[in-house]
């Protein structure tokens, strides 16, 4: 039986959503703020702002602050039009922005390549790349896949897709599957508006490109869903009530950043959407190994109180290079459960959602690929098992159990025996012994997946209370 209590809270930070499950008896929240913007924009730095052409980066970010329901901006300067000493300077400009305007994120990067070739928006690689004129680092101008193993080689830089086509990017959804450019490329640009668009009246609809979004899937890559701007005028966050919201801890470069290189964020065609789709309690944009069919769970709310009209829940499964599925549609209802999908052992399916709103708009999440291992929990272990690594106790528990391990535990996960997670509690700096409530947990037989620094170990918990 599961029951959901949702609270919003909004306030002047950014809308806040917390999902409570009870779920077998276990009560788990999962809490993030979402925050809305851009990545694709260009400035004066290459052809951009050509309707304000003394404007520089920091007059843009100072502009973008000022739009509704607008976060953060990223500018992406094309690489051949611009220089190492702006693009040094335009990064500077991003971070000067942020130390005084502490509700709004800068970020500065760069869009690599000619259009007929395919456009990547790079960020946080700390030098311009280029072929010609002032660059820092010589990448070819047709060789994309130097330009992810060089992305890959640097710590934190990634790479997103803009307006795709199916020959861009060195034919990268015709080509067999690299785990290079996979490693580089975080998401693409699910649906973008007009380049050119002089409006500033929040009125533009986004075209979508959702037949590339599904190749990348289908040849096994791992890309999120976004929506951008492609600012070349000075209107950002005007031209369109669309958006790339992210799921982020809070409203700073980093946990922006990280929520991008996660693929935790979503396109949305109304700039206060929300969008919690879960599987076993992990975010959109996760890739991990559990036992079991996986628990799905989909909520939508709106800032405006405007409701769903449809959600629909669409997957794929690895290996089949072909056709992507309907799971399944509901209709005027702002919640998706699931606990049913007949995954085989050892396969892996990819799940996204779309949400559609009672006025038209439109909601795509990014993807979450599980893999299902039952051999990762062994039903009916022994507890005296692996006894160096691991004791439980007491065992039977009722409030609780304790773990003490021969190195240092990382996390524990509680499952019930079809493999269902019940919850989860990090233990990361807390040493070789931890406690585990259970509070909530029903009577039965447990399994506890104990990750230390020097491996994983399971326990059978018997509940007893």
């Amino acid at each position: 039986m599961k029951t959901i209590f949702t609270l919003i809270f909004k306030n002047i930070l950014a809308p806040v959503v917390i999902v409570l499950s009870i779920y077998n008896g276990q009560l788990s929240a999962q809490e993030y703020n979402v925050y809305y913007g851009n990545i694709h924009s260009h400035s004066s730095y290459s052809d951009g702002n050509q309707d304000s052409t003394n404007y520089i980066p920091y007059d843009d970010y100072v502009y973008a602050s000022q739009s509704h329901h607008f976060d953060f901006l990223g500018i992406s300067d094309h690489n051949h039009m611009n220089t190492s000493a702006n693009f040094y300077n335009g990064t500077l400009q991003a971070d000067s922005f942020n130390l005084t305007h502490p509700n709004f994120v800068a970020l500065y990067g760069m869009e690599w390549g000619y259009y007929s070739y395919g456009h990547v928006v790079i960020y946080e690689s700390q030098a311009l790349y280029g072929w010609s004129g002032s660059y820092d680092v010589y990448t070819d101008a047709y060789d994309y896949d130097s330009l992810f193993h060089k992305i890959v080689a640097k710590p934190g830089c990634f790479a997103y897709l803009a307006h795709p086509s199916t020959a861009h990017f060195g034919g990268l959804v015709s080509k067999p599957f690299d785990s290079i450019d996979d490693k580089a490329i975080i998401g693409m640009a699910y649906g973008a508006t007009s380049a050119y668009s002089e409006d500033t009246t929040y009125s533009e609809w986004p075209g979508y490109y959702p037949g590339y979004f599904k190749k990348m899937l289908l040849r096994g890559y791992h890309p999120g869903a976004g929506i951008d701007h492609d600012n070349h005028k000075t209107n950002y966050g005007r031209n369109t009530q669309s958006r790339l919201a992210v799921l982020a801890l809070y409203r700073e470069k980093y946990h922006i950043l990280d929520a991008l290189r996660n693929r935790r964020f979503f396109a949305t065609e109304d700039w206060n959407a929300v969008i919690n789709f879960k599987i076993n309690l992990q975010p959109m944009g996760s890739i991990f190994t559990s036992a079991g069919v996986p628990h799905i769970e989909v909520y939508a709310s709106d800032g405006d109180g405007e409701t769903a009209s449809a959600i629909t829940l669409y997957y794929g499964i690895k290996g089949d290079t072909v056709n992507t599925y309907t799971y399944t549609t509901v209709y005027n209802t702002d919640t998706l459960t699931i606990d049913t999908d007949s995954i085989p052992d050892l396969s892996t399916h990819f799940y996204w959602v779309v949400v559609q709103q009672d006025d038209g708009d439109i909601i795509t999440s990014s993807p979450i690929w599980y893999t299902r291992d039952d051999g990762q929990l062994v039903v009916g272990l022994d507890e005296n098992s692996a006894p160096a690594q691991a004791q439980v106790f007491p065992n039977p528990a009722s409030a609780y159990f304790t773990v003490s391990a021969s190195s240092a535990i990382q996390d524990i996960e509680l499952y019930n025996i079809t493999g269902i997670m019940l919850a989860k509690h990090n233990y990361s700096g807390n040493g070789f012994s931890a406690s585990f409530p259970l509070t909530g947990i029903s009577n039965g037989i447990c399994i506890a997946r104990i990750r230390t620094t020097s491996g994983v170990f399971t326990k059978k918990i018997i509940v007893q209370k």
